[in-house]
């Protein structure tokens, strides 16, 4: 594995666990933040999405 795919997959995985503990109620924080790890978690998965799709296209 690439240190390109580790640096884009690790924060993916980071923020969906981060995510997942809000939602069971673990993890709390202002409105704002909740909103903007969202974003990020979703830009993240698109990217990591992109980035798998243009490697099993080669």
């Amino acid at each position: 594995m690439s240190t390109r795919r580790i640096f884009v997959f690790v924060p993916t995985v980071l923020f969906i666990v981060l995510n997942l503990m809000h939602l069971i109620g673990v993890w709390s924080a202002a409105p704002f933040i909740q909103i903007l790890y969202f974003f990020i978690m979703i830009t993240l998965i698109f990217q990591a999405g992109i980035m798998i799709g243009r490697h099993t296209v080669d």
